[in-house]
């Protein structure tokens, strides 16, 4: 009786090991914060972002939007996931309009300078 519970309890801890183990972040799970830190790296330099910067961004989100875009299409990631990414892409979506519109502004007003002093 005594081995049968040590063993019982032996055979749990490992089953919760191997679970706790197996449960790491998956990709769609790391491009959901990838996006997330590029959304904070946006709202934090929103009013200073050059052009530059804007492809840089785009860069480093390139794989992760495809990776979120290939599980949104074939159907891997269930309700809960899907609506996680729609939140996470609307959401840089808005961060990313607002920064872009003050970046564009920007922009255009340095080239209007330049004419203006031509």
């Amino acid at each position: 009786m005594n081995k049968r519970v040590f063993i019982s309890v032996f055979v749990g801890i490992v089953a919760i090991a191997c679970l706790a183990g197996c449960g790491g972040k998956n990709s769609v799970d790391g491009s959901i914060d990838k996006i997330e830190s590029a959304i904070k790296k946006i709202e934090k330099n929103k009013t200073s972002m050059t052009e530059a910067d804007w492809k840089q961004v785009n860069e480093e989100l390139e794989e992760p939007c495809r990776v979120l875009k290939e599980a949104l299409d074939s159907d891997r990631v269930g309700a809960l996931k899907k609506l996680r990414i729609t939140g996470v892409m609307i959401k840089f979506a808005a961060i990313a309009g607002e920064a872009g519109l003050h970046t564009a502004a920007d922009e255009l007003g340095k080239k209007l300078q330049e004419k203006e002093e031509e």
